[in-house]
């Protein structure tokens, strides 16, 4: 499924190969700050032919993405940002892509989190609670 070694780009191209709706295959193009990671690695023009999707959506996914760690644990934007940041060294495309989009990707979850409710305390199970 790897075809350019980003995520966003060959989930995208391979949900679109799959008949997914374009709702779904724009979302999971543009998540939790593709756009700064395409720039960083020259992917800018790939990542164009996908439309951006409906803003609250995105904040909806990039949320969901910002309170599930790389293990799958429940964490908070905040930490899930700073554990990127950590695992990944300065000179890294993703590190330099999360330095530049923190604070979008951090006002997008806190948006999506006001929007559905959620409380600004991000206990276990905050996942199953969106439903």
């Amino acid at each position: 499924m790897a075809v350019t070694g980003f995520h966003p780009l060959d989930g995208a191209a391979f949900l679109a190969d799959e008949g997914a709706p374009d709702r779904v295959v724009n979302l999971v193009a543009h998540h939790t700050g593709a756009t700064f990671e395409a720039d960083e690695q020259g992917l800018t023009s790939e990542l164009d032919r996908f439309d951006v999707p409906d803003a609250e959506d995105l904040d909806t996914l990039n949320l969901i993405g910002l309170v599930s760690s790389a293990t799958g644990a429940s964490t908070t934007p905040h930490e899930r940002v700073d554990e990127i940041l950590n695992r990944y060294p300065e000179g890294h495309p993703v590190h330099r892509a999360v330095s530049r989009s923190r604070p979008e990707l951090l006002a997008s979850a806190s948006r999506a989190r006001i929007r559905l409710g959620l409380s600004d305390v991000w206990p276990a199970g905050v996942l199953e609670s969106m439903g």
